[in-house]
């Protein structure tokens, strides 16, 4: 079986019937004919619209038959296009204008709106005065005083995208599009027709038919809507049947009249449509002569020297003869295969009985593997745009290769860097995980350390507040005249708190008898309950009782003595310059006396509250 990238499936869509031939292209060179297939569209498709015809049969064709080829060129029927060769004015000089003069001439020429048609054409350059003529599709040959011409081929675009929405349905690449006459030009002109004279192909088909003129290159095509069904239509009428029983009598009985001195046949309904078939070829016969009258007039063509005859309708017995009598040249039937080769497995006998049917297909492959002369394309915008999609496949292949390349290489950078956050983020943790063991141990000593240290500084405290009452005593001691002596003292945060009064001491036993009987000597011990300190009687109740002490109450007696300075009046000036007390003025001094009895005149008993500086702390 034939490799798809060397094949090509050839498909023509006339109006009664559908064609295939799959071709292969040796790397040699040349093509082979592989297999071919060939489906009428059947009787409820005979006179109605061809293309729901052409659906039907092209997906049973692909059914049965095995065409391994994806890559297509189709050729349409002559009937559903319009064709038209029209002059040009000269263009010496002025090639940026033809794009423009082209496209007018084509509104000019197309008889439909040329948006609702797929239209293409074929530039062709010959000289006024040489022999020689050549078909070109580069603007650039044509320079000088060639004459130029254009041949316009447009098809409705519905009716071209209804066909090849259904061959792109199956999966088929659709490479070009012409019309069936410009495909059997190619093929034609490949079998060296027209080369060195005016010759004619006349394809006659089902419902139309079309002339060929080909001159050294020239084309002029024509389409003729006369035909074989114009035969069976004919037919049907004369004898009141149907269509399709007329269509199947003319294929067993029909042929050509000779006409003149021959002699009838016996059945006469052979004969009647021997007459039948002459009547429709005698004005198929007056519109090949008005074209032939066309093309010398209008175009500057020769006349005629050859006819070939093609198509479906072609093969009606004694048409060659017919043609070949009323025009006076020679006519026979176009064989195109010597261009190709057919493969050993084509059955040869049966291709003989529709090789009339082939040049179209010939031509068609022959675009394949060769520049033919025309090569007009009516691509569809939706084919147009699938073309330049496939065009542009690789570019988003490698567009989309390149991005998930660079996604790939992304993503393997990003999975690097993770893994490398990750690792360095296990190491940091672990380091953590160590500095803050370590940190935890620090905290636990440091707490024990703070711990250690408050419990030193508490006793630091204690220690350096252990002596503070005897330095408060000896500052006492120090402010004190010596003209006076203590008998008490007590510790107050307010003055107001003491109770005690003068002459109330020793469980109210005189001061004076206190002191006489040794109460404020040194290391005395205790007298009513009272603790000694110094010879001064503490109250050991109200110390305990106490936080804090801002005030000191201080009891004794004073020696007045005669035009000297009274006691207080030192203590005061001493206790300004102190740095225990917060002084001798009138808010932190407070003093009491009472003057003694007859006979102690020169002794006075004194309280005495003193503010202290700074506040002691008493546990």
């Amino acid at each position: 079986m034939a490799k798809k990238e060397n094949t090509i499936l050839a498909i023509d869509v006339g109006a009664n019937s559908l064609k295939m031939a799959e071709f292969l292209m040796p790397l040699s060179g040349g093509m082979i004919l592989t297999g071919y297939a060939i489906e009428e569209y059947g009787e409820e498709y005979a006179q109605g619209e061809f293309l729901d015809g052409f659906a039907v049969a092209y997906r049973k064709m692909l059914a049965n038959n095995h065409f391994s080829s994806k890559q297509v060129r189709v050729a349409i029927s002559g009937q559903a296009a319009f064709s038209r060769l029209s002059k040009l004015p000269p263009l010496a000089g002025q090639r940026e204008q033809l794009a423009k003069i082209i496209e007018f001439e084509a509104r000019q020429t197309v008889p439909y709106p040329m948006d609702e048609v797929a239209w293409a054409y074929q530039l062709i350059s010959h000289s006024i005065s040489a022999d020689e003529s050549s078909s070109v599709d580069d603007a650039e040959a044509l320079l000088g005083g060639n004459e130029l011409e254009a041949l316009y081929v447009a098809v409705k675009a519905d009716l071209l995208s209804q066909v090849t929405d259904v061959i792109q349905d199956s999966g088929k690449d659709i490479l070009s599009i012409e019309i069936a006459s410009t495909a059997t030009f190619n093929a034609a002109t490949a079998n060296h027709v027209g080369e060195n004279a005016c010759e004619m192909i006349l394809d006659i088909g089902g419902r139309s038919s079309s002339l060929i003129f080909l001159e050294r290159g020239r084309v002029f095509i024509r389409p003729i809507p006369i035909a074989g069904d114009a035969v069976t239509q004919q037919i049907a009428k004369e004898f009141n049947i149907s269509f399709i029983d007329a269509e199947e009598l003319k294929r067993r009985q029909g042929f050509v009249a000779l006409g003149g001195a021959y002699e009838d046949p016996d059945s006469e309904v052979a004969a009647t449509i021997s007459k039948i078939c002459r009547n429709v070829m005698t004005r198929l016969h007056g519109e090949v002569n008005r074209s032939i009258n066309l093309w010398r007039s209008q175009y500057s063509g020769k006349k005629p020297e050859k006819l070939y005859l093609c198509g479906g309708s072609s093969i009606i017995p004694y048409t060659p003869h017919f043609f070949c009598e009323k025009l006076r040249i020679p006519v026979e039937y176009l064989n195109v295969f010597p261009i190709a080769v057919i493969a050993d497995d084509v059955d040869k006998d049966k291709l003989k009985d529709v090789a009339q049917l082939f040049p179209s297909l010939l031509g068609l492959g022959l675009r394949q593997i060769a520049n033919c002369p025309v090569q007009i394309s009516l691509m569809s915008k939706s084919i147009k745009q699938d073309e330049a999609l496939r065009r542009r496949k690789p570019f988003f292949y490698a567009s989309a290769i390149s991005a998930i390349v660079c996604m790939c290489l992304l993503w393997f950078g990003l999975n690097q860097r993770t893994n490398y956050d990750r690792q360095l983020y296990e190491r940091s943790l672990g380091k953590y995980k160590e500095i803050k063991a370590q940190a935890d141990k620090v905290a636990a000593a440091k707490s024990e350390l703070d711990s250690a240290v408050s419990d030193y500084d508490a006793a630091l405290s204690l220690i350096d507040k252990r002596d503070d009452w005897t330095k408060l005593i000896m500052e006492l001691e120090r402010v004190m005249p010596d003209t006076m002596w203590l008998t008490y003292m007590e510790p107050f945060n307010d003055i107001t708190q003491s109770r005690r009064v003068v002459g109330s001491a020793a469980g109210g036993v005189d001061p004076m008898m206190m002191m006489m009987m040794g109460g404020m000597a040194p290391g005395g011990g205790a007298r009513g309950g009272n603790t000694t300190m110094g010879g001064m009687n503490l109250a050991p109740s109200k110390l305990i009782e106490m936080n804090t002490v801002e005030w000191i109450v201080i009891e004794g007696h004073s020696l007045v003595l005669a035009g000297g300075i009274p006691p207080e009046t030192i203590l005061q000036e001493n206790l300004n310059n102190s740095e225990y007390f917060a002084g001798g003025d009138s808010d932190s001094f407070k003093y009491e006396y009472t003057q003694g009895t007859d006979g102690s005149m020169n002794v006075t008993s004194f309280r005495i509250c003193l503010r202290l500086k700074d506040s002691l702390a008493q546990d």
